[in-house]
This record gives C-alpha cells, structure tokens and sequence, in this order.
C-alpha cells in the first residue's frame, strides 16, 4: 500500500491546506529549501540567509548610499521638502478606461520600464532637492533631460486617457480631469497636458555627479541594465539580476515599515513620474483602442510592436 510505504496517512499529498499538516511535507521542506539556499550561495555567492527580499537583493548588486543619520533615539529625520515630494508621489497605474465584451485583446508591455527610467532621469545622482525658478524647469515632451523638478500651485487637464494623479480616501491613485492643486513633478504636468494656472513654489533636485560612489553605483547598475535590454542576461543569476533591476526602484522609495537610510524620495518620485510621460507617449502613439493600463503595459484591441532609441537606451513596447 503506497500509503504505508511513504509513511504518510495522507500521501499523495493534497494540493490544499491539509499538506500543510502533513508530517512528511514539514520533514522535507526545510530540506529542499536548504539545498536550494546552499545551491544559490555556491553557484552565485548569495546568502539568503541574509538577503530575505528583493530589495536586499537589489541593495546587494547595486548598494545604495546612506543619505540619514539616526538620531539618539534611533531616529531619521529627513528635510521637509522631502516628506512633502513622498506625499505627492504617486507610483503605478492600473486603470481600466474600457468595459464589456471584446473580441480581441492584447497584452502590450514595455520591456524593463523602471530600469529604463532609473538611466534616462539619472535619479541615482540625486542627492537632495533646492529652491528655483519656474524658468529652470523643462516643460517640453522631452524626457531625456535632468531639468526637470517639483512645482507647487494649481494645475488643469482635460485629457481623455491621461489625467492629473491624485490619491483617492483608499489612498489608491487615480488620474482626473479638472482643476488640480497641489506640488507635481514636472513630468507629471507634462504627461497630462496640463495648464499652470498658479505656481507659487519650485523646486529642482541636485545632482552628485563629481561622487565617485554615485558614479560606481550609476555604472554598476547601468552595465546590468543595459545588458537586459539587449537580451544579454542569461543563465541562472539573470533572474536575480533581473529582480534587483526591477527593485532597486522600490529601494529608493522605502518608507514601510519604516524609513531607511538610503530613501530617495525626490529620485523615486523622478523615476516613476518619468515612467508616467513614457508611458502617456506609449498612449499617443498607439492605434488601436485602449481597454485598460497596468503600469507598463497597454490592454488594447491591437498589438503594439514599437522600438527606439534614445541616447543608447532601448525603448521596447511589444505584445506580449
């Protein structure tokens, strides 16, 4: 009898809650993830008895300068311009704009969106944020440029796809039309379209380009990425790789379940706002009928096979 010959009452093992009672499921588990943990440190020099997360992995290929001391408390304080760019940061979309029966629908995605936007904005140089002028701000459709910025006033859009983010009582992000106040990135106004009515504060980041530990950790990073936008990444460590492209992102953002030292929120919220007017150019350029958006892709009634360039960076929209 199988059941007396593996010693288990409940062999095959149920894919339900039951295997986690099972004996000999509790018996083996810690050893298959043993040798997996030791098969991962040998063959790729990763510990995961101390990397728990993608974002420790991420921390681990690419580390991130501490920006904060911690007080006598144990405390971090960061500037208040800072706390005032984390509130008005807003990360991903998932929207639906279409609903009911379709008969065709594709998957459009954009390979590598935050990687892609970590190198075009140059954010991992950002190391804090200053007063300026309106006139030192880049309003235009270009987003291959470091003047961009945060301005504090009052905003209008009319766009039908692309809208003024803002967060809603469930703190989920929604994108209206409308008369908007508030501080937003530049990108973000010029995703939406929108007229400045008032502003009444500006503010620019500033960057370290002459640190050497900046230039190491923008090299280091870019080198990756680069190789998996070409396709180069293979073997086993890509996947790991590609995680902590994807994360590091995430990294600079921090602040559950608490703030860390390396939290970059003015290089986070430059990064995702950049990814907002990549992605409403995306919305532009498309020809079929957009059913819905989830951050890096477009659900449409087409496929969307697009590819260019700019200064080297691979920009790849393809159906998935």
């Amino acid at each position: 009898d199988a059941k007396v010959c593996h010693g288990c009452p409940h062999f095959p093992c149920p894919e339900d809650e039951t295997r986690w009672r099972c004996r000999k499921y509790a018996e083996n588990d810690p050893k298959v993830t043993l040798a997996f943990a030791e098969k991962v440190k040998r063959d790729f020099n990763l510990d995961l008895a101390c990397i728990g997360t993608t974002g420790q992995l991420a921390r681990h290929y690419f580390p991130l300068p501490k920006r904060f001391d911690f007080d006598k408390k144990g405390n971090i304080h960061i500037p208040l311009i800072e706390i005032e760019i984390k509130k008005n940061c807003f990360a991903g979309r998932a929207d639906m704009m279409q609903s009911g029966y379709s008969e065709r629908a594709f998957i459009n995605d954009f390979k590598s969106l935050y990687p892609v936007t970590i190198l075009v904005s140059r954010c991992l140089f950002i190391t804090g944020v200053e007063p300026c002028r309106f006139e030192d701000l880049d309003l235009s459709e270009n987003h291959n440029h470091v003047r961009y910025g945060w301005i504090e006033g009052k905003f209008k859009s009319s766009g039908d796809l692309w809208g003024l983010p803002i967060k809603g009582a469930d703190d989920r992000n929604r994108y209206v039309t409308g008369v908007v106040s508030g501080m937003l990135h530049t990108f973000n106004l010029v995703a939406a379209k929108a007229e400045i009515l008032e502003v009444r504060r500006c503010f620019k980041p500033i960057f370290g380009f002459n640190s050497s530990t900046l230039q190491q950790l923008d090299k280091s990073y870019r080198s990756v990425a680069m190789r998996r936008l070409r396709g180069e990444l293979r073997g086993g460590e890509s996947d790991f790789l590609k995680s902590a492209l994807n994360s590091l992102g995430g990294c600079l953002g921090q602040c559950k379940p608490f703030i860390a030292r390396h939290t970059n929120f003015p290089a986070y919220d430059s990064m995702v706002a950049c990814s907002h007017l990549i992605m409403c150019k995306m919305f532009d350029r498309y020809e079929g009928i957009i059913f819905g958006t989830d951050t890096d892709s477009i659900l449409g009634s087409a496929p969307f096979n697009y590819q260019y360039d700019l200064d080297g960076i691979p920009h790849q929209m393809r159906v998935q």
